[in-house]
This record gives structure tokens, C-alpha cells and sequence, in this order.
């Protein structure tokens, strides 16, 4: 959907950053999944040096794997950025403005999990997807105690419903 959303702004080169979540290993794959798929279904290329995978603790390496890709003298680099999350989207953004570009104004950024916490002062506002976490607890414990009380030893994939959080740090350049 987060995908999507940007296609709909008008951005048609967008740039994906990932990066490995041991805690939830399938999240990395399935997130990457479903921003491809939006990019297949507009018929978008994704070029392979607009995919980035972010290595833990790496900041220069992030800010190294960007750079070619929106150093200032590039003047046709993606203009917009799909993060895995939105502690990621952080970090982006921090290495974008290194590299002298303004979100949402230079690029456009969207990150769905709304993880942080927006109250403070130096979150920046991160458009997201987000997560109904109470109705997908109450699913999942649904689930958990149909399992034990019925013996079932089949799997189940879950997708819950997500909503747009429109916090500022996308724009339309529909009609630029």
C-alpha cells in the first residue's frame, strides 16, 4: 500500500532501503515483496542500485551506498524512498540532508511500521502504514488458543489491514 501511495503522488522512480531484522526475519522479506509488487503493477523498474540494505550500526556505509545515487550532481535520482521502517526512515533522512536535499521537497519518504514516537522534538514526522497492534494481538492469541485447545499443527499467514499515517514527508509531483 505504501508503495502504491507513492506511485499515486507521481513518483516513478523510488528507491527501496532494507535491512535484516533477526527479531523478524520474514518482515525484511515480506516487506520487499509487497514494494516490489507495487512497483510490477505500475510497470516500474527498480533498478538494482536503488535497492539498499542497511547494515546495522553502519551510518557511513548507508551514506556511502546513497550517495551515488543522490549526490547533488545527479540530477535524475529517485524522488521518493521506501524504508522497511520508520527507525530506518530516520536514518535516511539524517544521511539525505546530509547530501543537502530537503524532505518532503527533494524526496519523499515513506517507512511503514510507526515505531517511533512522534511526541518528541527531534523525531522528524515519517508518513507511514499503520498497524492496527491491538486487533493483530487479539488475533494472534485468537489463533494461539484455537491451536492448543484443538491440536492443529498447520500454519496460518495473517495480514491485518493498514492505514495511511500522512505525517508530511511525502508530496505530489503529479503535474510538476
Amino acid at each position: 500500500e505504501a508503495g502504491c501511495y507513492l506511485v499515486k503522488l507521481g513518483h516513478t522512480k523510488i528507491a527501496y532501503v532494507g535491512v535484516q531484522r533477526p527479531d523478524l526475519p520474514s518482515l525484511s522479506n515480506d516487506r520487499f515483496i509487497g514494494f516490489k509488487k507495487a512497483m510490477d503493477v505500475n510497470s516500474l523498474e527498480l533498478p538494482e542500485k536503488h535497492i539498499i540494505e542497511f547494515e546495522t550500526g553502519h551510518m557511513d556505509k548507508l551514506r556511502k551506498d546513497l550517495y551515488p545515487i543522490f549526490n547533488p550532481a545527479q540530477k535524475d535520482h529517485p524522488t521518493a524512498v521506501f524504508c522497511l521502517d520508520d527507525d530506518l526512515a530516520l536514518r535516511v533522512i539524517m544521511a539525505l540532508k546530509e547530501l543537502a536535499l530537503k524532505i518532503p521537497d527533494d524526496v519523499s519518504i515513506i517507512a511503514p511500521g510507526d515505531v517511533l514516537d512522534y511526541n518528541l522534538s527531534h523525531i522528524p514526522p515519517i508518513s507511514t502504514m499503520q498497524i492496527d497492534t491491538s486487533y493483530l494481538g487479539k488475533i494472534v492469541s485468537q489463533m494461539l488458543i484455537n491451536r492448543i485447545e484443538n491440536s492443529q499443527n498447520a500454519q496460518h499467514g495473517l495480514k491485518v489491514q493498514q492505514h495511511l499515517v500522512e505525517r508530511g514527508s511525502c508530496r505530489s509531483i503529479v503535474n510538476k
